[in-house]
């Protein structure tokens, strides 16, 4: 179990398996709670979500319409992050 009382911040390791869904769901409800009120994690969150993306995005094969370029997701829960 994830145990955020003592922290400041996520740690990154933390953070990097929230954005990839491989955080339990009875460990991902502290992080989801941080991410409502701390702007640092959620920055950094966005950023892990953004690196994903692109990376999907190299990854993927197939034509591309290079207008569009990478998707970016919103952050934390529903979009919590985005604030």
């Amino acid at each position: 179990m994830i145990d955020l009382s003592g922290w400041s911040h996520i740690e990154e390791d933390t953070l990097e398996r929230y954005a990839m869904d491989q955080v339990p769901d009875f460990d991902a409800a502290p992080v989801e709670e941080h991410l409502l009120v701390c702007h640092n994690c959620q920055d950094r969150l966005a950023e892990i979500d953004r690196f994903l993306a692109d990376l999907n995005y190299a990854l993927v094969p197939g034509p591309r319409n290079q207008s569009t370029g990478p998707t970016t997701h919103p952050t934390g829960p529903s979009g919590c992050g985005s604030t």
